[in-house]
């Protein structure tokens, strides 16, 4: 409830004719040398620095809960051809998503098309259209049996909105402190992004 009393600072404003003191400033005494906490002589391949922050352990516990969630769909109805994903089958559709960030098509369809303007041959050499979004539309980084739990706490406060991603946010966390400590100097951005989602995480 809010107070109709003045809030007054502990300390007391000054007037211009008071000498102005800087505070003191704290010394950066980090654990680690800043920057980068790999070895850095070896040469890495590209697959190895990802799993730097996607590792086989991590992409391990992505295939069996994306199993579930996919045997789950089907015991519902869904109709479409299911194999259970591996985890080299998996490395190569991140790979595929980081290619269609950088190689931007009009439509999914199109980076399977052929003798077309728009032709690329990389995508078909990697995966099938269809096997690509089989994946796409079952990815779950959460035990499903475990996020029928916690929407029955929905309304409480012991509901996790981010229960579902939570699981690869907290190995990308870890991994990012393990292999990076920051410098002196940070930058901390932020960016508003519009959306018509109806979600408990967006704010009016």
């Amino acid at each position: 409830m809010w107070s109709s009393q003045p809030h007054h600072s502990p300390e007391a404003w000054r007037t211009e004719s008071e000498p102005y003191s800087a505070p003191g400033v704290s010394r950066f005494m980090p654990h680690r040398p800043p920057g980068a906490q790999v070895d850095m002589h070896p040469p890495y391949t590209l697959k190895e620095l990802f799993q730097l922050f996607f590792s086989t352990a991590t992409v391990k516990t992505l295939c069996k809960n994306t199993n579930k969630y996919a045997a789950i769909q089907q015991e519902m109805g869904k109709k479409y051809s299911w194999a259970d994903v591996e985890v080299e089958e998996l490395y190569k559709f991140f790979g595929l998503l980081m290619y269609m960030a950088l190689v931007s098509l009009p439509s999914l369809q199109d980076y399977w098309k052929q003798n077309h303007i728009l032709s690329v041959p990389f995508p078909a050499m990697v995966m099938t259209r269809d096997r690509f979004r089989s994946l796409r539309w079952n990815i779950h980084p959460s035990n499903p049996e475990e996020n029928v739990i916690n929407d029955r706490k929905k309304g409480t406060p012991d509901f996790d909105k981010l229960f579902r991603t939570k699981p690869l946010m907290d190995e990308i966390r870890t991994a990012c402190q393990a292999h990076y400590h920051p410098r002196k100097e940070l930058a901390v951005d932020e960016r508003m992004v519009a959306t018509k989602a109806k979600t408990g995480l967006t704010s009016t």
